[in-house]
């Protein structure tokens, strides 16, 4: 797989020029994710790549570098979480924090087509209460159907995301190889 895809640019250098692309998958892969490169050789052909950097905003640097994206069908988020928060960039996404971030999430919502979904792949993000609140802003923020976790995800736990709000259609995009090889490293750690 060409890894030149793995972005670390300026969205401003890439403005304009997405809208002749032909990519409905975008992946957000945050840095703090160990063993991140074994996750990105299982990911389906044709997806794209995005790495959000530790001392970036993730939030704005998804809407950003989505600003040229249309008719995308999914967006999925590779993040470390807990219940009710997702770790993207030095962001902290919950409940508490969405009201200051509910612009940048309508302009990621918007790279979506009307039945789009975001995956979000952070262990635990959709447990309890906190979880349930946080699938719920977001649906409401972005307009996507939202699918999640509320339990660790790899090893003995699988690669289910159990939680969904909305019609969630898309399935995770990544081989099943690699999501076992990922899992093992995880358990070696």
């Amino acid at each position: 797989m060409n890894l030149s895809h793995w972005i670390d640019r300026s969205p401003a250098v890439l403005s304009g020029h997405y809208e002749t692309l032909s990519m409905t998958r975008v992946y957000f892969i945050d840095a703090a994710i160990a063993d991140a490169q074994t996750l990105i050789n299982g990911i389906e052909p044709g997806a794209e790549v995005v790495r959000l950097w530790a001392g970036m905003d993730g939030i704005h640097r998804m809407a950003d570098y989505l600003a040229g994206h249309r008719q995308l069908d999914t967006i999925h988020l590779m993040a470390n979480g807990s219940s009710g928060c997702l770790y993207l960039g030095n962001t902290v996404l919950n409940q508490d924090s969405l009201i200051r971030y509910v612009e940048p999430l309508h302009r990621i919502g918007q790279a979506l087509k009307s039945s789009g979904d975001i995956l979000i792949y952070g262990e635990n993000v959709a447990q309890g209460e906190a979880g349930h609140e946080l699938l719920e802003g977001l649906y409401w923020t972005t307009k996507a159907n939202i699918a999640a976790s509320s339990t660790p995800l790899g090893g003995t736990h699988g690669w289910v995301l159990d939680t969904l709000v909305g019609d969630v259609t898309s399935e995770i995009g990544i081989s099943s190889s690699a999501l076992d090889t990922f899992s093992k490293h995880r358990v070696a750690e």
